[in-house]
């Protein structure tokens, strides 16, 4: 059977579910007043429209600062201005590309070699530790917005999910990620999943495969002494950079305020990070889909529906336009950052350089 052939089901499953989510895209937007969705969109003032630019970014450094410390505990002081970059490219990937989440993930090691000169073993381990910081943070950050939005969820609840109880869904969904951080943090700080993970590929039938693991074995065992070291080493320092990827959390929900500000939408802050809570956890769950496409769309008319602001449609068709034109553009100065990026040499330099 030929390569092609072999990747074709997965091909056509990703198609039928960009499909499918244009389909609910359509489906959303069916009564969509299309004149007066792009007159209240050309009513926004530039001013706002700029603003509008500044919480990813600013997200985004507030997370490579935290990323930046991380990697401390490690032993690597990187300049964090490369780490941005780093953090912007592969934003971009994961906001445009189907299941983008896999390719910014998989690319990241390369990259943090390529324009960080962190070897991949301390790479794997960087993110590992990033990853466990990232549901940590998450897990507060839902169950904080949750808690001081409960009365508006309450309000919400039957239009959203038809029956009362979506402030407790979640409350619920807070603690699955804390357990969830939990359970990752007891795995890498005194498993080997690096190695559980090695003998798991050894299995598959392929020699071609098992012998160029066999080759990087030590590397494995390597990343697994990174882990434990990151956990056993960093102690209070490294749980205060799980700070700095919560406030990037909440950077999220004032994106989300300031864009339904800019269109008139007058809901107070507790009552968007609530909904905007729900939806990113609703997000992360269908990561297949390039930056919830369809589903985010969904989400958004039916909090806004449910919570009586007026003209539903046309303020979430308005608000996506705006939020789809920031994504689009951030992808393209990540994509050109991609492209552009700095040779290996020149990074090991600057890291020379600021150490």
């Amino acid at each position: 059977m030929s390569q092609s052939t072999r990747g074709a089901p997965a091909i056509t499953l990703r198609a039928s579910i960009i499909v499918l989510a244009c389909a609910l895209l359509v489906w959303t937007f069916r009564d969509l007043d299309l004149g007066r969705t792009v007159n209240l969109v050309s009513q926004v003032p530039p001013l706002a429209l700029a603003l509008i630019l500044v919480p990813q970014l600013l997200a985004l450094g507030l997370e490579s600062t935290g990323w930046c410390e991380a990697f401390g505990v490690l032993g690597h002081k990187i300049p964090q201005l490369a780490l941005l970059r780093l953090r912007v490219s592969t934003e971009a990937m994961a906001q445009t590309l189907p299941a983008g989440v896999v390719w910014a993930e998989s690319i990241k090691p390369a990259l943090l070699d390529r324009w960080c000169g962190v070897p991949l073993c301390d790479a794997l381990a960087g993110m590992a530790a990033r990853k466990y910081l990232l549901v940590l943070s998450q897990s507060v950050y839902v169950l904080t917005m949750g808690l001081l939005g409960f009365t508006a969820l309450e309000r919400a609840s039957v239009g959203v999910i038809g029956v009362p109880g979506l402030p407790w869904l979640v409350l619920l969904a807070a603690l699955v990620l804390l357990a969830a951080a939990i359970l990752l943090r007891s795995l890498l700080s005194h498993g080997a999943l690096a190695a559980r993970l090695l003998a798991l590929l050894l299995r598959l039938p392929s020699r071609r495969l098992r012998r160029a693991l066999q080759e990087q074995t030590r590397r494995f065992h390597e990343t697994d002494g990174r882990v434990r070291r990151f956990f056993e080493v960093g102690g209070t320092r490294a749980h205060a950079s799980a700070l700095w990827l919560l406030a990037a959390w909440l950077l999220e929900s004032l994106e989300t305020f300031v864009i339904l500000r800019s269109l008139g939408v007058e809901l107070d802050f507790t009552t968007v990070a609530a909904f905007e809570v729900a939806l990113c956890f609703a997000r992360n769950v269908v990561f297949v889909l390039p930056s919830g496409l369809g589903l985010h769309d969904l989400g958004y008319v039916t909090f806004l529906t449910a919570l009586g602001v007026a003209d539903p449609i046309v303020a979430g068709a308005a608000f996506m336009i705006l939020k789809r034109g920031k994504e689009a553009f951030w992808a393209l100065v990540g994509y050109t950052l991609l492209l552009t990026g700095p040779r290996r040499r020149d990074s090991l330099k600057l890291a020379a350089e600021s150490a």
